[in-house]
């Protein structure tokens, strides 16, 4: 968001300076007091916010897009180099979404009800 808001035109030494001076520590300081208020009152707003369903449903599926993003992005960018900026990161968006849901439930459900192997110490 900082980026699209201040940094139209490219990275310039003033955005930049801007950026550290304010941008990142404002953005800590608002993370801080989002852990802090979901650790302090773990029934609050914020608590009750995170856990809706999409939220969790995101929650779950983050690594998978985490990982899944990135690629999609390289790959869609490549083969849709005219379309507007807006419809490449929305087609970027709902493929990744998809790759990481089928990822989710093909790969990494499956493995995390296995049973760990017990360890042989002697």
């Amino acid at each position: 968001m900082w980026i699209a808001a201040f940094r139209p035109g490219g990275t310039s030494v003033a955005n930049n300076r801007l950026y550290l001076t304010w941008g990142a520590p404002l953005f800590a300081a608002a993370a801080v007091v989002l852990v802090g208020d979901g650790v302090l009152s773990p029934r609050g707003r914020l608590a009750g916010a995170l856990s809706a369903p999409p939220l969790v449903g995101l929650g779950k599926i983050s690594y998978g897009l985490y990982l899944w993003h990135y690629p999609v992005i390289i790959v869609l960018g490549e083969r849709m180099s005219g379309q507007p900026s807006w419809v490449r990161w929305s087609t970027s968006t709902v493929v990744s979404l998809g790759i990481a849901i089928v990822s989710w439930h093909v790969v990494e459900r499956p493995l995390l009800r296995r049973k760990p192997a017990p360890i042989d110490v002697t």
